[in-house]
């Protein structure tokens, strides 16, 4: 910017002169919101949902299913063949229910969340016209309609709203929005500011009634974006048990390399074949390989008690 800090593309800093100056001039003109939007892209938040075939991929690529999968084809080709289906089939059960039916579930709940398609009315050249929603760009001076989401984040201009932002911090109580002062130099606070996402529960102003909102923040730039980014990006939060479940795979795994060094040493199967597969058969009795699919299914099972019990949606 002016001041030779870095800002980011689709995060914009007014002063409530610039606000106020840019409703009387008629909002933006046609060909300033063009440049804008293609410099700064739709105002949309973007979540990818891999395919099924893709889920399937990154789940079965990880180290211990591919354990378990040797762990089972040994006991299936030299030992007992009808353990070793059963750990077979309880693996690709496990490994599908995870990958389509929480984590691929979970993703298209979060896209589903962010996707926002609504028509709302800009002021542009003088004139109030109705665009959609991923055409709203920094500096697009908007009409707050009733009963609709926030498409981006803004400063009110002029009227007043209540909105519901329960969403942001948990509070079910709404919140009234006043205009930023028309002052030279006044203080922009929080409650000037509305967040995209955010439900506008009543708008009073005098453009036919309703308040004027200029956007500051579009896209994944918004406070409704960082929410979506903490939630595809957490923060990654110690658990007892899961910190103390590689010290009980290192006391199995020197276990298995006792055996495996029994085995070499003071057998001769007459066979490296049946050697190989001894010692296969020996890492699958030492590291069960079901302890990872009894894993998944304990975090499915809780996660859908959590769900149906708390009315988590």
């Amino acid at each position: 910017d002016e001041e030779g800090r870095y800002r980011p593309v689709g995060m914009g800093e007014w002063t409530s002169d610039e606000m106020h100056s840019r409703m009387k001039a008629g909002g933006m003109s046609h060909d300033e919101a063009k440049l804008e939007l293609e410099r700064t892209g739709p105002n949309e938040i973007r979540v990818r949902v891999p395919g099924v075939l893709e889920s399937l991929a990154a789940e079965f690529s990880d180290v211990l299913y591919i354990l378990q999968s040797i762990a089972a084809w040994s006991y299936i080709v030299y030992t007992a063949w009808n353990i070793g289906c059963i750990w077979l089939g309880m693996t690709f059960i496990a490994g599908i229910y995870r990958a389509l039916f929480i984590v691929r579930r979970g993703q298209k709940k979060i896209a589903a969340m962010a996707k926002l398609e609504s028509r709302v009315k800009v002021l542009r050249s003088g004139e109030w016209i109705e665009i959609g929603s991923h055409g709203v760009v920094i500096g697009d001076l908007l009409r707050v309609e009733e009963g609709e989401p926030l498409p981006c984040d803004g400063v009110i201009v002029q009227g007043s709203i209540i909105v519901n932002e329960s969403m942001l911090t948990g509070e079910p109580m709404p919140i009234q929005k006043f205009p930023v002062e028309d002052v030279q130099g006044a203080e922009v606070t929080k409650k000037n500011m509305a967040y995209a996402g955010t439900t506008c529960m009543q708008s009073t102003g005098l453009h036919e009634g309703r308040a004027v909102l200029l956007a500051t923040g579009v896209g994944a730039l918004t406070t409704k974006g960082q929410l979506i980014r903490m939630v595809l990006f957490p923060q990654s939060v110690r658990f007892k048990y899961t910190d103390q479940l590689p010290i009980v795979y290192g006391i199995l795994g020197l276990y298995a390399v006792l055996i495996i060094v029994l085995f070499l040493t003071s057998t001769n199967l007459g066979s490296w074949v049946i050697t190989c597969l001894e010692v296969l058969s020996a890492i699958a009795q030492a590291m069960n390989p079901m302890l990872p699919v009894s894993i998944v299914m304990g975090q499915s099972v809780t996660a859908y008690r959590l769900e149906k019990h708390h009315k988590i949606s």
